[in-house]
């Protein structure tokens, strides 16, 4: 049985979607340079990464592209590439392997664009007791390391942030998932109300996690 989308973060996306637009379909308004492919860094869940990947071809399909993705990942995705996540640690230093694959593959290939990718539910994020809001905030800051890195490398790269999440099943049967892009100029100007709208549920996402521990 998969991983069920809780009823909080379940109305944390609603509200993300449809009243703040931190969470936007993939369309022409936020267009990709991609047209020497992409570089994905993403959680290579074997429930999601198939519907993640069709997003992909729909979009080069859309713009009249050949799809190119060069799909690198590790549990977690794009939540273990800041140092700060708490899946990292001095003997397991996943951030750091993370965003030398990425601009290693940006670099050799040509690629011009990486997509980091987070998910909901996400086993990982479960397991650190993340919330979809603790999942934003490190995929933002995800992007910062990432860029911080390609700068220090030397490695010309764009960096654009999504967030794909599994809503379970719709009324007739159907999978309902979506892939959503995520601004990070957005994300900046409404997290700390988010974090202030959302605080009991946050606080009893971190109990339900704390007594599942024990």
């Amino acid at each position: 049985m998969g991983l069920v989308l809780s009823a909080s973060d379940r109305e944390m996306v609603r509200h993300l979607r449809e009243d703040v637009k931190v969470l936007e379909n993939v369309d022409d308004k936020n267009r990709l340079d991609i047209g020497n492919g992409i570089v994905h860094w993403g959680c290579p869940d074997l429930n999601q990464f198939s519907d993640i990947f069709r997003q992909y071809v729909k979009m080069f399909e859309r713009w009249m592209l050949d799809t190119k993705v060069h799909p690198l990942g590790l549990n977690g995705g794009a939540l273990i590439i800041p140092d700060e996540c708490a899946a990292n640690s001095d003997t397991m230093p996943q951030g750091r392997v993370s965003r030398h694959n990425i601009l290693w593959a940006a670099n050799r290939l040509c690629v011009q664009t990486v997509a980091l990718f987070a998910h909901a539910p996400c086993k990982l994020a479960g397991e650190l007791g993340l919330s979809v809001l603790d999942e934003l905030d490190l995929l933002m800051r995800a992007k910062l390391a990432v860029l911080r890195s390609a700068e220090e490398e030397r490695v010309a790269v764009k960096v654009a942030c999504f967030f794909h999440v599994d809503k379970g099943m719709t009324a007739d049967g159907m999978p309902n998932k979506r892939t959503y892009f995520v601004p990070r100029a957005k994300w900046e100007q409404h997290k700390s109300e988010l974090r202030t709208r959302f605080a009991s549920a946050q606080e009893s996402h971190s109990n339900m996690m704390r007594q599942e521990e024990t």
